[in-house]
């Protein structure tokens, strides 16, 4: 299973500059790997691992900005 994750954060603030060098920090200690810009994928074994990743990215989520998450089975993606 797949976790992508594709995001739009604003970078206009020094703040805002702070919290998206946080986010993608967090996504490449959290094992993500960058497809493109602003578009991350990590593999998760089962959908229970899958659950749990998601989870940690809830709990690191910037305050400002647009952060949507897919689940896909490796055949998908």
């Amino acid at each position: 299973m797949r976790i992508i994750v594709m995001y739009d954060l604003p970078v206009g603030e020094a703040q805002d500059r702070h919290e998206y060098s946080r986010f993608r920090q967090f996504l490449a200690r959290d094992g993500y790997t960058r497809l493109q810009n602003s578009v991350y994928t990590r593999l998760a074994v089962d959908t229970k691992n899958a659950e749990a990743a998601i989870v940690r990215l809830k709990a690191n989520l910037p305050e400002a900005g647009l952060v949507q998450v897919l689940r896909l089975s490796e055949a998908s993606f």
